[in-house]
């Protein structure tokens, strides 16, 4: 038998097999005890039946136990910036259909838009948009809507970037003007429930 074997005690076994037999019989002459009787013996072959099957667990001591990288299957890679030729953005430019002087003559504006005045949490709110400037807008005079003959206008609302740096990336391989508002970042400072209630000069309100 091998060292890392589970052991079978041969005692343990023998009272299980005594117990088991003694539960089918009472099962068999169930008038002779109460329901509250079976239920109380088969609670207890359970508990024995578990102590039995950890005890004959292999067990390892800590110090053989070594620990894995997360990045078990392919290890993860550090995304890099792509550099594009200005041949590479001419080209990109032409095949867009968009006028270069069209282009160049506009100005972009990438931000972090603001969260939304709810209660939601902050999930998918770390996000970054590219903003044309406003050309060609004039209002309704049936409605009183908004109208615009300027399709890049609409682009701030259906496009979005994972990270401030792809927002710059797709400003240059289109040859755009642009200009990168940082917004505040929110400090989030510990308060207690109790500070509601303390006297601070600076916060307290007087009544009188």
């Amino acid at each position: 038998m091998s060292k890392n074997a589970p052991c079978f005690y041969p005692v343990k076994m023998t009272l299980l097999i005594g117990f088991y037999r003694l539960v089918i019989y009472l099962s068999e002459n169930i008038e002779m005890i109460s329901t509250r009787s079976v239920n109380l013996l088969c609670t207890l072959g359970i508990r024995c039946f578990a102590n039995h099957a950890g005890d004959s667990h292999i067990k390892y001591p800590i110090s053989t136990v070594t620990r894995k990288s997360i990045d078990v299957l392919e290890p993860s890679k550090v995304p890099t910036k792509i550099e594009v030729s200005d041949e590479m953005r001419e080209q990109a430019v032409d095949l867009s259909g968009v006028p270069v002087d069209f282009l160049r003559s506009r100005r972009v504006r990438i931000y972090q838009p603001a969260r939304e005045a709810t209660q939601s949490g902050w999930a998918r709110t770390k996000t970054w948009k590219v903003e044309f400037d406003n050309l060609e807008r004039w209002e309704n005079s049936l409605i009183g809507w908004s109208s615009t003959g300027d399709p890049l206008s609409n682009i701030s609302m259906a496009m979005d970037f994972a990270s401030k740096e792809d927002a710059i990336r797709y400003c240059e391989r289109n040859d755009l003007n642009y200009e990168v508002i940082i917004p505040n970042e929110r400090i989030v400072k510990r308060k207690t429930y109790a500070e509601n209630f303390s006297w601070n000069k600076r916060t307290r309100v007087t009544n009188k």
